[in-house]
Order: structure tokens, then C-alpha cells, then sequence
């Protein structure tokens, strides 16, 4: 049988912080048997916050978020 290797996990956090920081935002692709999905999530003591996206959701997702962030930017002090 032949085996692969497959990054399923990465988490971003800042330069110096802990694993455990929470700040330290996890993401993941998940499969629950009806394909793979990304869980984005920052956990605090034992509260677990995630979001769910959907491959299909992505392009429309990031663009409103890139449009919010546009958003701020143009009303910065």
C-alpha cells in the first residue's frame, strides 16, 4: 500500500506567541463525509469559536471581506 503526505492544518499567529495564544487562529480542512470544507477557528480556555467555508463560497467570501477591509481603510483617522 502506498501512503502519502497531505497538509491538512495550519495556524497563523503572531511572531512570539504560543501555540495555545488566543490569538492564534487555526485553519483546517475538514471532511464530515460530504467533502471537504475549511474550518477557520481561535479557541479561548475551552470555548472553540469556528467558521465553516465551502470551496464553492470562497471567491464570494473573500471578496466582500477584501471590500470591508477596503471599507475601513477608507475611513481611517
Amino acid at each position: 500500500m502506498k501512503y502519502k503526505k497531505r497538509i491538512t492544518a495550519m495556524t497563523v499567529l503572531k511572531d512570539g506567541e504560543a501555540l495555545i495564544s488566543e490569538t492564534a487562529t487555526l485553519i483546517s480542512i475538514v471532511d464530515d463525509g460530504a467533502g471537504e470544507y475549511l474550518s477557520i477557528s481561535q479557541s479561548s480556555g475551552s470555548v472553540v469559536n469556528a467558521i465553516n467555508i465551502d470551496a464553492g463560497e470562497w471567491i464570494e467570501l473573500r471578496s466582500s471581506i477584501d471590500q470591508m477591509f477596503a471599507e475601513m481603510k477608507k475611513n481611517e483617522l
